[in-house]
């Protein structure tokens, strides 16, 4: 079962998760968590990570089961980077994750 996982910020604040399966269906829902600009988003496994302007970093966890698509919050993080613009996810061999967060300024936060 082939299916594709598509996550886009916007300038609203929103996150559309967007997922295309074997059949050519195309599901798309937008969530809205972030006040300001979504400038980043990476994808991790079945983790989504989204960062905003307005100086918050979400940890989504994508759920797809046959009827619907959706993003649960799982944490939100505050960074003292101001104009966020993007961030990096880091994990070592001891699993300890963390993220770079980049703009004016930079940062590593321990997840």
């Amino acid at each position: 079962n082939n299916v594709l996982i598509c996550v886009i910020g916007a300038e609203s604040g929103g996150v559309s998760l967007c997922v295309y399966n074997n059949a050519r269906e195309c599901k798309v829902r937008t969530f809205y968590a972030h006040s300001s600009t979504v400038t980043d988003v990476l994808i991790q496994g079945n983790t989504v990570f989204t960062l905003g302007v307005d100086q918050r970093i979400f940890e989504w966890k994508i759920i797809i089961d046959e009827n619907t698509i959706g993003l649960e919050t799982k944490r939100c993080y505050f960074t003292n980077v101001a104009d966020c613009s993007s961030f990096l996810y880091t994990e070592d061999e001891s699993k300890n994750r963390s993220i770079i967060v980049t703009g004016v300024g930079l940062q590593k936060l321990e997840l």
